[in-house]
This record gives C-alpha cells, sequence and structure tokens, in this order.
C-alpha cells in the first residue's frame, strides 16, 4: 500500500512456478527414488527401473508416469504419499485413462493382446474448434508446395500475427509429442512467426 514502510524477505524454500522449482523438486525426488532402490537411466536422467519389483518411472517435472506389476505400484504409491502430498493414483485399463501433460494415455484388449495408445486428440479436436476450422476438408499431405505461402504477401494485422503464433505454437507441442508428421509442415510455417503474411 502506498506510504508502507519497505520490507524485504528472505525466501527459505521453492515456490511453485519459480524458475528454479522444477530443478529444486527433481533434486529431491532423484536422491528420494535412488534410496528406494531404483536405478536411474544413463541416457535419460528422467527415467528410473527398479530391478527387483520392475517398475518403470518416468519423470515429466512434477508429474511422472508408472509401469509395473500392481502390487508393487501400490506399493509404490503408498511409500511416494508418505513422504510427499501426492494425488490418488490412476491405473490405465479399458475402462479408466490417464491424462498426462495434456496426452491422453488409454489401452484396449485385441486378441488377447494388451495395446497401449498415446494421443492428444481432445486438445487437436479444441484447437480446430477454437479456430473455426471444423468445415475444412482433410488433405492427404499438409503443405505439398510451399508456393501457397507465398501467394499473398500482405502483412497480418497486429490481431492476426498473435493468432497465427498461438496457432503455430500449438501445432509445435502436437508435432513434438504425437503428430511428426506435421513437424517439417509447422517448421514451414514457424519460420514465419516474426512476419506472417
Amino acid at each position: 500500500y502506498k506510504g508502507a514502510p519497505l520490507r524485504v524477505f528472505r525466501l527459505l524454500s521453492s515456490l511453485y512456478g519459480m524458475v528454479d522449482a522444477s530443478m529444486r523438486f527433481y533434486k529431491t525426488l532423484v536422491p528420494y527414488f535412488l534410496g528406494l532402490g531404483f536405478q536411474q537411466g544413463v541416457n535419460d536422467k528422467c527415467l528410473f527401473f527398479h530391478p527387483v519389483t520392475k517398475v518403470r518411472i518416468a519423470l515429466h517435472v512434477d508429474d511422472y508416469i508408472c509401469r509395473g506389476p500392481k502390487r508393487h505400484l501400490k506399493e509404490f504409491f503408498a511409500t511416494m504419499k508418505k513422504r510427499f502430498e501426492h494425488k490418488e493414483e490412476t491405473y490405465i485399463d479399458e475402462v479408466d485413462e490417464i491424462i498426462l501433460d495434456g496426452m491422453r494415455l488409454r489401452m484396449t484388449q485385441e486378441n488377447g493382446q494388451r495395446w497401449y495408445h498415446l494421443d492428444q486428440q481432445r486438445d487437436i479436436e479444441a484447437l480446430v474448434e477454437d479456430n473455426g476450422y471444423t468445415a475444412c476438408k482433410p488433405v492427404a499431405a499438409p503443405m505439398p508446395s510451399k508456393a501457397l505461402m507465398y501467394s499473398d504477401n500482405t502483412p497480418l494485422s497486429p490481431k492476426e500475427h498473435t493468432r497465427y503464433r498461438s496457432i503455430v505454437g500449438s501445432l509445435q507441442y502436437f508435432a513434438t509429442w504425437t503428430q511428426w508428421h506435421l513437424a517439417h509442415t509447422v517448421a514451414r510455417l514457424a519460420q514465419h512467426n516474426a512476419a506472417p503474411t
């Protein structure tokens, strides 16, 4: 408030959303996992494997996904809940799916075999609907020729420019995680982020 005395505080621990919060959490989790008997991946330091229980963990900032025998997973989650504030765990089966970092993980059974699927269908449909592209015709190749990009050199307005960057950013997210076939096309579009036409 106006006229208040100047006060300076020292932060004693990390807060969610701070620049170093994810690294501090990682540095807290790694020794904890190693203490539980997990081995850290050599090439990917966010993967952990327990040689006895066969539980595998893939860590992403403050989210993680596990795979292993259900009884060992239950033991692992019980241990985690004693040490950390923890949401209720969800198990993938034919009924329940998991949403992790915007991706849907689900399981199906076909001919006695389990199949695991990873997609971003909900977010893709939301992007298409939010931007009014639901009536567009599908195409076999997203951009067979770059000539279309240069057919109209009229600069976009500031509002259109912001929308363009937002759409390209969303497409980059999809191309990175599940829609790899779009990577080349999205890279072409991203080259024009500074001054799209």
